[in-house]
């Protein structure tokens, strides 16, 4: 150990002062420009409130003009079946009180026949109303047999599922971003100095690309491994197939397959394993002839798929 008297020795003149000086001035810069972002950055902040306000009145709006619209039409076609419901009851009160004044007259008149009248007025008197009467008896069956009207609203699905299916106007989240201040503490340029001459050594480039369409209109590629050869193995977005090709895009090659690829893993220099996830099972793919060959069942969904040192 040292004493305290032999360590501070000399410290006045030493650049210990002069460097700790200096990172206290260059921590109050950065303290001061963080300070001033900070009391922006509230602003800010309140200003998003508002407009997060504005927008969340806006869906609302949206929804109530909707769900207006749709009473709209639903009331509209409600006047029309009403207005037509009405209209059909008064006919049938019209048609139904006609035949009441008729069937009424005629029962006074054969009432009014029958102790008086001669054998035949009475024949040709009764057999001239059970024409008619037969013919009033038709109309009856017929208003009988539609019943009495109705009006009955049913509700669509969806109005059933309303609370299901908007269950939320969207969810409000708090985003941490970088600091912009004015000044950066001078440790962090050491710190990157020392990374810098550490990965400096090896750097990695581009060396070539190529487009997807050399695979067909509309392709978008999901996965994607190497394999041995310099060749790429690669799969798409709602296709049953994988493909293959040279790191260039060169003599690319299509293998079709019976299902859609979840995931895919290079097992070994020749064969690579290819999971179906609702086929619920890994199949083997040759890559040499590029052709799948054996599927090993698993008895669940096969997702993402890694190999090492021969295991699965």
């Amino acid at each position: 150990m040292m004493s305290i008297e032999k360590a501070s020795n000399g410290i006045r003149d030493s650049d210990t002062i002069s460097d700790l000086q200096k990172r206290l001035c260059n921590l109050i810069e950065v303290s001061e420009g963080i300070v001033r972002s900070q009391v922006n950055n509230q602003a800010d902040v309140k200003q998003s409130n508002n407009e997060i306000r504005i927008e969340i009145s806006k869906i609302k709006t949206t929804l109530i003009e909707h769900l207006n619209n749709l009473e709209e039409r639903l009331s509209k076609d409600l006047d029309v079946k009403y207005k037509e419901s009405q209209e059909s009851i008064v006919k049938n009160r019209q048609t139904i009180q006609s035949i009441l004044e008729s069937a009424t007259s005629w029962k006074k008149n054969i009432d009014s026949l029958h102790p008086y009248a001669s054998e035949i007025q009475l024949f040709q008197g009764v057999k001239n109303v059970d024409d008619k009467t037969n013919e009033l008896e038709l109309k009856i069956r017929d208003i009988q047999s539609r019943g009495l009207i109705r009006l009955e609203l049913h509700k669509t699905e969806d109005v059933s599922k309303m609370e299901t299916f908007c269950t939320s106007l969207g969810t409000i989240t708090v985003k941490n971003s970088t600091v912009l201040a004015t000044a950066t503490l001078d440790i962090n340029h050491q710190g990157q100095a020392i990374a810098s001459s550490q990965v400096g050594k090896k750097k990695l480039s581009l060396i070539s690309c190529f487009m997807v369409d050399i695979f067909g209109k509309n392709f978008k590629i999901s996965y994607g491994c190497l394999i041995p050869g310099k060749r790429l193995l690669l799969s798409f977005d709602e296709k049953k197939m994988l493909a293959t090709c040279n790191l260039d895009g060169s003599e690319a090659k299509s293998i079709k397959l019976e299902y859609e690829p979840q995931s895919f893993t290079l097992y070994d220099k020749n064969l690579a394993l290819v999971t179906s996830w609702e086929g619920s099972f890994i199949q083997t793919l040759n890559l040499t002839s590029f052709e799948p060959e054996k599927k090993i069942y698993i008895g669940k969904n096969c997702g993402s798929i890694t190999c090492c040192e021969g295991k699965i």
